[in-house]
């Protein structure tokens, strides 16, 4: 297929997975673990020979990196500064992928401490949404984005999944009613008005994979039910000439240029979406 500098030339479909997660892991960040593990057809056990280096490289720390003496890495600047609800989450979801592909044990008991901690630390007890990072001192940063309540939701429904224990469905269907009354605003369309999620798309996106898990398992669609609405009217109405997506996707405001990133992840939306229908 190709070569990469310092690895050996990729002559399999399996070889060129084993070498992109090496690359991955190098990168200290789950986000892209999590999509790898996710390709359908393409991940076999056979890439997961040594699984434990991948969390090795991704927890640096240990169990300190998601506990109190040490609040580990900012995922943005690499400095162990604060503990962010954006290493936390996916951390949890990517141990719970680890362990239901290789059974191990430790990356389920991996995921419940880091799902506690960032329950215990980063969820805000009025609406059950998640705040952004707690730093060195103690003091919360209150930003709440889409992103970190879906993995958590996604995170508690895969723990819920793995251990049957019913708090784990109840704190998601918490977050995922918080997170809809907390991030969905009343914007005004041609036919009259309708609900929209921030203008923040991938954000977005990963919100959907957590409701998009809790509606597989409870089948209350009412939480996919708004964002197919907002991905359907934006296809519908709001695309430019080029058929591109702008942030907003009620498409009140316009935008000269539009983002790579927030119209590849439409693509994934679609595609989740798409597995419902």
């Amino acid at each position: 297929i190709g070569t990469l500098p310092g690895f050996p030339i990729v002559t399999s479909r399996i070889r060129l997975l084993q070498v992109i997660m090496i690359v991955i892991t190098m990168t200290m960040t789950g986000w892209p673990l999590i999509s790898v593990i996710t390709m359908n057809g393409l991940v076999t056990r056979s890439i997961w020979k040594k699984p434990s280096s991948c969390m090795t490289i991704f927890i640096p720390d240990g169990p300190k990196s998601w506990g109190e003496e040490s609040i580990g890495a900012n995922r943005r600047t690499g400095l162990k500064e604060s503990k962010n609800t954006c290493s936390n989450a996916p951390a949890t979801v990517l141990c719970m992928k680890l362990f239901k592909l290789t059974k191990d044990a430790k990356y389920l008991e991996q995921a419940k401490k880091t799902y506690q901690w960032t329950r215990d630390n980063l969820c805000d007890p009025s609406d059950f949404v998640y705040w952004d990072n707690k730093n060195l001192q103690g003091k919360v940063d209150p930003a709440k984005y889409t992103y970190n309540s879906g993995q958590m939701i996604q995170a508690g429904v895969l723990l819920y999944q793995a251990t049957g224990e019913k708090r784990y469905l109840k704190e998601a269907q918490q977050t995922a009613e918080g997170a809809c009354r907390f991030f969905l605003k009343v914007q005004p369309i041609a036919t009259g008005e309708m609900k929209f999620f921030p203008g923040t798309p991938w954000f977005n996106v990963i919100l959907f994979r957590g409701l998009k898990a809790l509606y597989l398992v409870d089948r209350n669609e009412a939480y996919i039910k708004t964002m197919i609405e907002n991905a359907d009217y934006a296809w519908n109405y709001t695309r430019d000439e080029n058929g591109l997506f702008s942030n907003d996707w009620s498409g009140n405001r316009k935008e000269q240029f539009k983002s790579l990133l927030e119209n590849a992840c439409m693509i994934e939306l679609f595609a989740e979406i798409s597995e419902l229908q």
